[in-house]
């Protein structure tokens, strides 16, 4: 009623532009049921936050729940996304190529350094990601943004950067950190605080790219 009938009417009534969109997100239950003081079933976000972090309860929210359908929230659901995505996915990752990218730490590149195929991965993923903003789906461009994790994981198993050394570990080193730092610019808006972690451990400076390890962003929930 506020964002519908009441705010728009202030709007007209100062003159100004009124919203095009107007969104409307469903309900957060607590293992199927409605959330109750009641009941006892009630979840503090400012627990789960000071325990796990704000970026952890973002993923969770906005990958297991569609942006206008209801949602369950169980902390056994939320460690498996966290250990799945965050923990095994992008900190795991990062981990990776920080470790290796760090022992030959700055790196001068050149636009020919990087391949075809990781520009094709992530302007092709960039694309699909941005048709979905106009429809606000929050959760599949989430998991768009994650294919290019997935997609650096794969191509660091596949040359296998630990039994390489100089011009082709380079390379590897720099086509896996230009698919990661084009996965922070895309996770930027639901996980602030993660994009900047990874673009201080993985920096694109002028020509050059500097890597540091860091401390684990997301270890694992026992």
């Amino acid at each position: 009623r506020f964002h519908a009938a009441i705010w728009p009417g202030m709007l007209l009534a100062a003159g100004l532009e009124l919203p095009k969109t107007i969104f409307v997100h469903g309900f957060i239950t607590v293992g199927g049921e409605k959330m109750s003081k009641t009941l006892g079933n009630v979840i503090d976000p400012v627990d789960v936050v000071e325990k796990y972090g704000a970026d952890a309860l973002r993923y969770y929210l906005l990958w297991d729940i569609t942006p206008t359908g209801d949602g369950d929230f169980t902390y056994e659901k939320f460690k498996e996304r966290y250990n799945s995505g965050l923990a095994n996915g992008i900190g795991n990752m990062v981990a990776r190529v920080a470790k290796l990218g760090e022992t030959i730490s700055p790196i001068v590149y050149s636009e020919d350094d990087i391949t075809e195929w990781s520009r094709n991965t992530k302007n092709y993923i960039g694309k699909s990601y941005n048709e979905l903003i106009s429809d606000i789906k929050l959760n599949e461009m989430l998991g768009v943004a994650f294919t290019l994790i997935y997609s650096a994981d794969n191509y660091i198993n596949e040359t296998k950067p630990w039994i390489l050394k100089g011009d082709d570990l380079k390379k590897v080193i720099i086509n896996a950190s230009f698919l990661i730092q084009a996965f922070s610019e895309l996770i930027e808006p639901f996980l602030p605080e993660t994009a900047g972690k990874i673009k201080a451990q993985i920096r694109f400076v002028g020509n050059k790219i500097e890597i540091k390890k860091g401390d684990n962003n997301f270890p694992r929930i026992k």
